[in-house]
């Protein structure tokens, strides 16, 4: 029997068996781990970018240094914020020392190896307001606010105060103060043209980062009405009926007639062109009633009222008062002229 089966017969009979000689243990590198190496965090190279450009509102780890190392640390690096972005086509730089600083703070565990420039230039990309968006969505803005079928306002003129320029993405405008607008429109204290300063709140949208810039805008409105004018050329002496008018935009003016109602069955005094519109010194009621004419005349005293029949003194339109003699008795009365052929006595 050699040495060693000796010593496995003396431990066997000294603990029963190998494994009470362990106590039960597998044995493992985990259980004594103080005999071992600690593990040794693993090191991530950042390449500060000599310039960069950026779409969004704010400056991330990516835009201005390279990650490489382990692939899941380096996408928790490049998520990290550094700081806002320039203005729209402005530029900042961002030192290589900073970027450092930023990195041991958020992972203070980490091995960094920064190389590289020794700061970024990071350029804020832009794009120039659309102005002719801008002008539409200023018109219908506050067209919404004037809420009416038969005035609109239009932008003939545009003037941008300051710098064009926006971040790329999706580009909204919206008017600032508004309520002034509104009282403004409630007045009834509109001309036809009038030049107003208009702040703008212009944002873009660029993957989930919303930024905006106040843009004050000096705008020239013209206010346009709905009315009637005439389909084709009517000359003075002619009746106008329905179906000789339609309606058109027409630049916000005083005395423009605004319902066909008011024109319907009067007579022209003027001529009056294809597309023009009617004013009130344009027009006069017809003559319903002709001198000598037989008329009917209406008498009314409180609840009780008589009808009779009388002779026209004078020829008459609607609302004028004439003098008339009663068939039955030749007396001559005061009547205004209330329809064609009809006077009422005038006490």
């Amino acid at each position: 029997m050699n040495f060693l089966a000796v010593l496995l017969m003396v431990s066997s009979a000294s603990y029963g068996s190998i494994d009470e000689l362990y106590g039960n243990k597998s044995v493992s590198h985990q259980d004594k781990g103080a005999n071992y190496a600690p593990q040794v965090a693993l090191s991530v190279d950042l390449k500060v970018k000599k310039s960069t450009s950026v779409s969004s509102a704010f400056i991330y780890l990516s835009d201005v240094a390279e990650c490489v190392g382990l692939k899941s640390l380096c996408s928790e690096v490049n998520q990290v914020l550094v700081s806002d972005s320039p203005l729209p086509s402005k530029s900042r730089r961002i030192s290589r020392s900073s970027i450092e600083s930023l990195v041991r703070n958020e992972f203070p565990k980490q091995n960094f190896v920064i190389k590289g420039s020794a700061d970024s230039l990071v350029n804020a990309e832009a794009i120039s307001i659309d102005e002719s968006r801008l002008r539409e969505s200023i018109e219908n803005e506050l067209n919404q606010i004037l809420g009416s079928n038969t005035l609109k306002i239009e932008i003939t003129n545009i003037n941008l105060r300051r710098s064009t320029y926006v971040r790329p993405g999706v580009v909204r405008f919206s008017l600032l103060e508004s309520n002034q607008f509104e009282n403004w429109f409630s007045s009834r204290k509109i001309y036809r043209q009038i030049s107003k300063k208009i702040s703008v709140k212009v944002s873009s949208l660029f993957r989930g980062d919303e930024s905006s810039i106040i843009l004050p805008v000096v705008t020239r409105l013209k206010f346009s009405q709905l009315v009637p004018v005439a389909i084709k050329t009517m000359r003075p002496g002619q009746l106008i009926h329905s179906d000789s008018i339609d309606y058109q935009w027409h630049p916000l003016q005083k005395r423009v007639i605004k319902d066909s109602s008011e024109i319907v069955g009067l007579r022209l005094k003027k001529t009056v062109r294809e597309g023009k519109f009617f004013k009130k010194n344009y027009l006069e009621s017809p003559v319903v009633i002709r001198r000598g004419q037989q008329v009917q005349v209406a008498i009314k005293n409180g609840h009780l009222s008589l009808t009779g029949k009388g002779k026209a003194l004078a020829s008459a339109k609607i609302g004028d008062v004439i003098q008339v003699k009663l068939a039955k008795t030749n007396k001559s009365v005061k009547g205004k002229v209330t329809a064609s052929g009809k006077v009422e006595v005038v006490r």
